[in-house]
């Protein structure tokens, strides 16, 4: 599997995880629980041929989730918070050499 291959599809089951909060909310708590919702083991299959695995579980009494997505060998972890009206995304690239940190963002949850 090359590092282009790998980070496509990453990003992908990254981006998908996101998408649930695309979705029209009540409030942040609303569309927090709802990446709660994914706790568990998730699996993709890589456009480059093997298997991709995602784990969604929530951590620090339930205040923050982490995401650990790659496979056994290389894998890297995204934190999900809660920021007023907005959640949080901080992820963190194990395909550079200096472990880049990525945030990113939703925009606010409710009126």
């Amino acid at each position: 599997m090359t590092n282009s291959s790998t980070a496509l599809a990453k990003a992908v089951i990254s981006l998908l995880s996101l998408a649930i909060l695309a979705q029209p909310q009540s409030n942040t708590a609303t569309a927090f629980d709802r990446l709660k919702a994914m706790a568990g083991t998730w699996e993709a299959d890589s456009p480059a041929g093997g298997k991709l695995t995602s784990t969604f579980a929530p951590v620090s009494k339930g205040t923050a989730i982490e995401e650990t997505i790659g496979t056994p060998g290389d894998n890297e972890v995204s934190l999900y918070t809660r920021d007023g009206r907005r959640i949080l995304m901080t992820h963190y690239c194990a395909l550079t050499a200096d472990g880049n940190r990525l945030r990113l963002e939703t925009g606010a949850t409710c009126d």
